[in-house]
C-alpha cells in the first residue's frame, strides 16, 4: 500500500504506511528492510538528506536482506546524494549497488540505477560514460511499464542535455 501511495504522488501517506509498518509487532526483517527501503524512497524524493543516511544505515544493519533490497537502498541513496549535488558520494553509492546486484537481479531491476549512474557521470563531466549509460539504459527499456520507460526516457534526456548531447 505504501508503494502504490508513494505511485500516486501520496507522499505523506505512503510514509505513514511505511513508518506504520515499522511499528507493527511481528515485523520480520525482509519487511523491515522494505519498509526501510519504502522510506528512503520517499525521503529522497521530500529532500530529506540526513533522514535518508539514517534509514540506510539501520537498513544496512539488518542481517539476510535480500539483494534488491540492498541494491534498491544504494540506489535511492546514490539519488538522494545526487538531488544535493554530491555527484562524488552519489558515484561511491552507485558503486556498492552494483556490487551488490550480481548476477542475481534481472536487469530491468537497475533501470533506475543506469539513469542515475547517466546522471551522476553527466555531472562529474565523463561524457564518454554517460553516454555508455544511457546507452545501456536504452537497450533495457523494452521490459519497463509504459510509465517507467516515460520517466527513464526523461531522466536520461535530462543527463545528454547535461554533457551537450542533444541528439542521444
Amino acid at each position: 500500500a505504501a508503494i502504490v501511495m508513494a505511485n500516486r504522488g501520496s507522499w505523506r501517506a505512503s510514509r505513514y504506511l511505511a513508518e506504520q509498518t515499522l511499528a507493527a509487532t511481528g515485523c520480520d526483517d525482509a519487511l523491515r528492510a522494505n519498509a526501510l527501503v519504502q522510506l528512503i524512497w520517499v525521503d529522497t524524493e521530500a529532500g530529506n538528506s540526513h533522514d535518508v543516511e539514517a534509514l540506510a544505515s539501520q537498513l544496512q544493519r539488518i542481517p539476510g536482506k535480500s539483494v534488491e533490497a540492498e541494491v534498491l537502498c544504494w540506489f535511492h541513496l546514490a539519488y538522494a546524494r545526487l538531488t544535493h549535488e554530491d555527484a562524488e558520494a552519489a558515484s561511491g553509492a552507485l558503486e556498492r549497488a552494483y556490487a551488490a546486484s550480481g548476477p542475481e537481479l534481472p536487469p530491468d531491476r537497475l533501470l533506475p540505477g543506469s539513469v542515475t549512474l547517466a546522471s551522476v557521470r553527466a555531472k562529474l563531466g565523463n561524457r564518454k560514460g554517460a553516454c555508455a549509460a544511457i546507452h545501456q539504459l536504452e537497450a533495457q527499456l523494452n521490459t519497463a511499464s509504459a510509465e517507467i520507460r516515460g520517466v527513464l526516457l526523461i531522466n536520461s534526456a535530462d543527463a545528454a542535455i547535461a554533457i551537450g548531447e542533444l541528439v542521444l
